[in-house]
């Protein structure tokens, strides 16, 4: 694989990214539904008993079961960041792994086991993440707490919503599932909620477009942060990498954006690199490889018993403490 190859594959694999995120966010919405199937139980047991409406006693039990909900949607939406963190980061070890160990069969070695490394970086971005200081001093924990609150809040407006309109149990938990499944939208058809009454706009407006809507937000900004991590943390542990990284401006970043003068200042060493500059920034960073046949003639001489400085110390320092 030369390095135009790598840099080629690199820049494809982030055109998965958005698939990936995508997947992650289908698989956290099913809690999101299994979560309202308990609210929408205890909508429809005032109706299974005869009353006209959702007593007080309706109340407080559905208050329970978005509790319930929030309880339940927590360890998996932080599962659902980890796991798109995961899938983002082995796209680019393979591709990395792949570079490294052509040049040693074309060096006439055996391939290096890249997999613990792999792991420890792995690792080491989920730790990063988990730790991480928002600059408004939240912790990713909090962030999660938050998303996961407003799934109670946009639930009880959907509900007051319905009662504000007034819809029956039936309509009422018709409308949770429409909105679960398609959005603020889905609650309008003349057969769920209909025209919003004057006087009700308030409440509806107040409705998240889609109840996974900070979730999303929240999976998309930390697999773009941990991509970067990730990116950095795999040149370190690469012998090709010249420990110097290139910061690549997406093609859909606005021309004002502080990006421009961002790439124009690579290259960055793993100390200098900047922090992504605003929210759902999409742009990237690139290892700078060595020379292909200067890396594949230092490998020739560092496995004949050469002296390679910067493979010995990739051997012992990293390679070795890991396999």
């Amino acid at each position: 694989m030369t390095n135009q190859e790598f840099q080629k594959l690199t820049r494809q694999a982030w055109s998965k990214y958005p698939q990936i995120t995508e997947e992650i966010r289908l698989e956290l919405l099913k809690t999101y539904k299994d979560a309202s199937e308990l609210v929408k139980i205890e909508v429809l047991r005032a109706e299974r008993l005869g009353l006209s409406g959702i007593t007080i006693e309706s109340k407080n039990a559905i208050n329970q079961q978005l509790d319930r909900g929030v309880a339940m949607l927590l360890p998996e939406t932080e599962k659902a960041i980890a796991s798109g963190i995961i899938k983002t980061i082995d796209i680019e070890n393979d591709i990395t792994n792949s570079w490294i160990n052509t040049a040693a069969k074309q060096a006439g070695l055996t391939p290096f086991n890249m997999i613990p490394l792999n792991s420890v970086v792995r690792d080491k971005v989920l730790t990063i993440t988990l730790t991480r200081n928002f600059q408004d001093g939240y912790l990713l924990s909090d962030r999660i707490w938050q998303s996961a609150s407003l799934y109670k809040t946009d639930m009880s407006r959907v509900i007051n919503l319905g009662l504000a309109q007034g819809k029956d149990n039936i309509t009422i938990a018709k409308a949770i599932t429409q909105y679960i499944n398609l959005g603020k939208e889905g609650i309008l058809p003349a057969n769920v909620y209909g025209k919003i009454i004057r006087g009700n706009t308030d409440i509806y407006n107040r409705l998240s477009q889609n109840v996974d809507w900070r979730a999303l937000r929240l999976i998309r900004s930390e697999e773009a942060m941990s991509i970067q991590a990730a990116q950095l943390l795999r040149g370190e542990d690469n012998p090709g990498c010249t420990g110097q990284y290139k910061w690549v401006k997406n093609a859909f970043t606005a021309n004002d954006c502080t990006c421009n003068s961002l790439a124009a200042g690579s290259p960055y060493t793993y100390e200098t690199i900047p922090d992504y500059p605003h929210p759902n920034c999409l742009c990237r960073i690139e290892q700078i490889l060595r020379p292909r046949a200067e890396f594949i003639a230092d490998l020739k001489s560092w496995g004949s018993g050469g002296s390679v400085p910067y493979m010995d110390k990739w051997y012992n320092d990293k390679y070795l403490l890991t396999i």
